[in-house]
């Protein structure tokens, strides 16, 4: 009896296995007609993979067919589906096609699976041709160089700046330079030379042509008067003295020489007192009268000259050039030169005193710090002026004069930004040639009155 239950479960182990081979071959038939082709392409792939770079399609068609055919190789030995997986990468289709035919001959096929694997693994250098298309993106970024040609159209942008540079160099008029003039009483090392003007002061600079033969800014000298007017005393002090537009004061007088200084000036709506700013001086020594002045003008152009210069009434001629001179007839130490070819002049009276000038404009950009109110129809010629007196007396007054006394105490308080000297109506003067303020010297004569050097 138990030798016949065995044989009876056998048959139906039997009858099992025959019902699931029936159902795989009705599946296959019920698919069409691609179990019989596998087998074929079990052998056809090692020639695919050789012409799988031209037709990369076909094998995007197998794997969606293996996908479908993968639910019947779970029935076949768990062997048989291990290399599959380990195949399905490459080829896909063969190993779904390889269970079917083991059940029948699942003992010869193993090693042929083995090396069909193993020989698509050997072709599978080739399929990465396919990814070749891999290999093109990777020829792009070999390529990318040639699209940072594109980048070269950064580099364009780099020539309109190297293109651009030049029109900041147009902005201004002209170099600005100070020369040393070939003379005798120049420094060996300094005649001819040419030096570039300070930061500070671009347009009113001069040179030390006797000792250093460095530029430095005009307004730094001792004493000078620029701007609205900021006066740099004899001391060393500098001051504000702001006295009134179209008005006419007395900046130094002493007992044979004289300075007056002619103001012009604008008053904002806000403001209590006019903003001011020299625009001549006259200088009286001895009979003589010498006048020097800035033409108003509504433009300002630095190429072109703006000084107003006479001597006892007659113009002074002075041509444009780099160290151009005029010297009088009737006062032989009397010399005016040119420091530059325009806009900028050195008078000496030999043994007496030596006045630097520069006519310069209000800019729109002080204009627009300091609130001037500076219009397109007057940008306001004046003169920055520098002064050196070798011989004066003790008794000299004016606003730059009085610093010079010996009895002069500056009275300022240091601590204010702005300095402001008042007192205008002392400094004051009928007319530009008069010598009439309250504390004129000029013409009176005092026997106790000492001369001294002022190096």
């Amino acid at each position: 009896m138990a030798q016949l239950k065995q044989t009876t479960m056998i048959w139906s182990h039997l009858a099992l296995l025959v019902t699931a081979l029936l159902l795989i071959v009705s599946l296959a038939a019920a698919d069409g007609t691609s179990p019989p082709s596998p087998p074929g392409t079990s052998e056809d792939p090692l020639t695919p993979p050789e012409q799988s770079p031209p037709p990369p399609t076909p094998p995007s068609e197998d794997p969606l067919t293996p996908t479908e055919q993968s639910p019947p190789p779970p029935t076949p030995p768990s062997e048989d589906p291990l290399t599959p997986t380990e195949q399905s990468p490459p080829p896909p289709t063969p190993p779904s096609e390889d269970p079917l035919t083991p059940p029948e001959q699942s003992p010869p096929p193993p090693t042929p699976p083995s090396e069909d694997p193993l020989t698509p693994p050997e072709q599978s250098p080739p399929p990465p041709t396919p990814p070749g298309t891999s290999e093109d993106p990777l020829t792009p970024p070999e390529q990318s160089p040639p699209p940072p040609t594109p980048p070269g159209t950064s580099e364009d942008p780099l020539t309109p700046p190297n293109q651009s540079s030049p029109p900041p160099p147009k902005s201004l008029p002209f170099p600005r330079q100070a020369k040393c003039p070939y003379s005798s009483y120049v420094n060996p090392f300094c005649r001819g030379l040419q030096a570039n003007c300070p930061e500070k002061c671009p347009y009113r600079c001069i040179i030390d042509c006797k000792n250093t033969c460095k530029t430095f800014c005009l307004c730094d000298f001792l004493p000078s008067a620029c701007d609205e007017p900021r006066f740099v005393g004899g001391d060393g002090n500098i001051f504000y003295f702001h006295g009134h537009k179209d008005r006419d004061f007395c900046i130094v007088s002493d007992s044979d020489l004289h300075i007056n200084a002619h103001f012009i000036g604008k008053r904002g709506p806000s403001m209590t007192r006019d903003f001011t700013w020299i625009q001549a001086i006259a200088v009286l020594f001895g009979e003589h009268r010498l006048y020097i002045g800035a033409r108003k003008t509504v433009t300002w152009d630095h190429e072109i000259d703006h000084f107003e210069i006479s001597f006892d009434g007659e113009h002074v001629h002075l041509p444009e050039a780099d160290d151009a001179n005029w010297k009088s007839l009737y006062v032989p130490s009397l010399k005016i030169s040119r420091t530059k070819t325009v806009n900028s002049v050195v008078v000496e009276l030999k043994g007496r005193f030596k006045i630097i000038a520069n006519a310069v404009p209000v800019t729109k950009e002080d204009s627009r710090i300091h609130n001037y109110g500076v219009t397109s129809e007057d940008c306001m010629a004046h003169l920055d002026l520098a002064f050196k007196f070798d011989v004066l007396t003790e008794d000299v007054h004016g606003v730059v004069g009085q610093t010079y006394r010996p009895d002069y105490v500056n009275k300022f308080d240091v601590r204010k930004k702005m300095s402001v000297l008042g007192g205008a109506k002392k400094f004051s003067t009928s007319s530009l040639f008069a010598a009439d303020c309250a504390i004129a010297r000029f013409g009176h004569r005092d026997e106790k009155a000492e001369l001294y050097s002022l190096i």
